[in-house]
């Protein structure tokens, strides 16, 4: 970044952006080297634009935005080519909102790279197959799997207790938590696996994070087991529905008769996803896992900062 021409903290800040979200505003570089309003940000934005380094996308005429898109920002970073791609205003507001996650935390250290995350995985403890992955094939052979594949933000951190696991949810949506299930579902057996596991859900609304510790509680929570209907339920009737859930989806038919079968389909129907997150636990731990919770501990943060002008573009899109 420097022998591009950017001072000291530039690069750093231009670092920083390329590996966590291709795009930044001016108030993220002002927060980064801890000044006001003035000619300083102008002169690094206009550089990095006459220079052909980042292209400028105005939001309801006033908002600037500026996503990082020369190649020569991005060599020897290991970031890949997608944050140079140009994303929908529906992916850019995330983004941003990662950034300002990530700089209200920073004792936390976030992994950009498939190889970052996976190394600290291993100093965690944590066995390849909690993490979730997805299975690349190539045109004539298969390529093998491709670990944390939606982009989320993986962190780790040290504390006196050792080293955790650190995953961040960036909630950029309505007030909603299905999105937020979805994730805590793909992220069970990650988040109960190591010693030590730590959540972060950003929002905009106390709203969403109130719903975020209700949907938290709700996957790994013992003392909360709930049907879809909110109706609480006992260990034993969650055991029996776990059992009969592993012989369905493993189709062995010999441990189910009729009975067992329309039982199953009934729960199927009464527990619908909710369960997901502590089914994953169970099919590791096997019944142990309804003995004890092991639930993430949850950091929930409430962004200060507006992106209404991004929503404007995302609501017309």
């Amino acid at each position: 970044m420097r022998a591009l021409g950017y001072t000291s903290r530039e690069a750093a800040f231009l670092t920083h952006v390329a590996r966590h979200s291709g795009y930044f505003v001016r108030r993220q570089f002002l927060e980064w080297i801890g000044r006001q309003q003035g000619q300083t940000v102008v002169d690094f934005t206009e550089r990095l634009v006459s220079r052909r380094h980042a292209t400028m996308h105005t939001f309801c005429r006033t908002t600037h935005v500026y996503h990082l898109s020369a190649k020569p920002l991005f060599e020897g970073l290991d970031a890949g080519p997608s944050l140079r791609r140009r994303r929908p205003a529906v992916s850019i507001k995330a983004r941003l909102m990662a950034l300002d996650v990530i700089a209200l935390r920073p004792e936390v250290t976030f992994l950009a790279t498939e190889a970052e995350r996976l190394a600290w995985c291993d100093v965690v403890g944590l066995r390849r197959e909690c993490v979730p992955r997805r299975t690349i094939r190539a045109a004539v052979h298969l390529e093998g799997p491709r670990y944390f594949p939606d982009g989320a933000l993986i962190g780790g951190q040290q504390d006196v207790s050792g080293p955790v696991l650190v995953c961040a949810y960036i909630d950029d949506g309505p007030p909603s938590t299905l999105g937020f299930q979805s994730y805590l579902r793909r992220y069970a057996r990650l988040l109960t696996a190591p010693p030590k596991a730590r959540l972060i859900h950003g929002s905009l609304s106390a709203r969403s994070a109130n719903a975020a510790v209700g949907a938290v509680r709700q996957a790994f929570d013992l003392d909360a087991l709930q049907d879809v209907n909110g109706t609480s339920t006992d260990v034993g009737t969650v055991r029996d529905y776990f059992h009969l859930r592993r012989a369905y989806e493993a189709q062995d038919w010999t441990a189910l008769d009729t009975a067992k079968l329309d039982r199953f389909r009934v729960f199927r129907l009464r527990f619908k996803m909710v369960l997901d997150a502590l089914y994953a636990r169970w099919a590791r731990e096997g019944d142990a896992a309804l003995s004890s919770t092991a639930a993430p501990r949850l950091d929930t943060i409430v962004l200060p900062h507006s992106y209404a002008a991004i929503e404007a573009r995302r609501r017309r899109s």
